[in-house]
């Protein structure tokens, strides 16, 4: 057995020992248990003799019930520990404990090698860095905004270092911030459709106000027609009115 499963093990059969003490801790405390149980429903029963046509008392269905919880809660409880030791005992236990300690360990081990492993060493240029090789204050950040700026080919003229797509990719994916990429994809591709919206909203409006443009328009010009045709006729009409009462030229 290698030395990790005997850890596991050895840790498995600590649990399992601590489980079977509980037992006889708990079956110590039946006895009163059941002189308290057996108490309580004579008391019941004497009551109900004594008082076949009335309700239990509420003093004597509480002692009851008290008693009754506490007798089964502790074979409920044995019977729980039981559960929990035979669950401990089987085999999948150990291989189960055995896959979750191999993978905390791996992910020590990683976690060893990741922080030997400074930010120079994974490829950031100085700019942002210490003398030591590391981040200088706030300067991950402003890395990060860099990168994926450079990867989605955004123009950011503060930026600290000039990267190609192909760089800023590589090391968004070295530093594990790919998804920082992604967050920004989403958020351009929401405004871009915003403001796609917005235009045709705009078209539509800028339609619409044309429309109504024409048909205003259209409406004075008959308007105007009407009136300019209401004139021509007043005035036929009274030129028509004046030849008729002026009678002979008086020459």
């Amino acid at each position: 057995m290698s030395e990790q499963a005997q850890l596991v093990r050895e840790r498995l059969d600590s649990e399992i020992a601590e489980q079977q003490a509980k037992i006889p801790k708990i079956e110590a405390l039946l006895p009163e248990a059941q002189v308290e149980y057996d108490a309580a429903w004579d008391a019941w029963m004497d009551d109900a003799r004594a008082h076949p046509h009335d309700e239990t008392s509420p003093e004597i269905s509480a002692r009851t019930d008290a008693a009754s919880r506490r007798m089964f809660g502790l074979y409920d409880s044995i019977h729980a520990v039981r559960q929990r030791i035979v669950r401990l005992e089987a085999p999948i236990e150990f291989e189960q404990r055995m896959q979750t300690h191999q993978r905390i360990n791996a992910l020590r081990e990683r976690s060893t090698t990741m922080a030997k492993e400074t930010a120079k060493d994974q490829g950031v240029p100085k700019e942002y860095l210490n003398d030591a090789g590391n981040f200088r204050i706030g300067m991950d950040a402003r890395l990060k905004s860099d990168l994926v700026a450079a990867a989605l080919e955004i123009e950011q003229p503060e930026a600290l270092h000039s990267f190609t797509v192909a760089e800023a990719t590589k090391l968004l994916k070295t530093r594990g911030w790919m998804r920082f990429l992604d967050r920004k994809k989403e958020i351009l591709a929401a405004k871009a459709q915003r403001a796609e919206e917005a235009a045709k909203a705009k078209e539509e409006r800028a339609r619409e106000r044309a429309a109504e443009k024409e048909v205003k328009a259209k409406e004075k010009a008959e308007a105007k027609a009407a009136k300019d045709k209401e004139k021509a006729t007043a005035a036929a009409s009274s030129s028509t009115d004046k030849t008729t009462k002026g009678g002979p030229d008086p020459k």
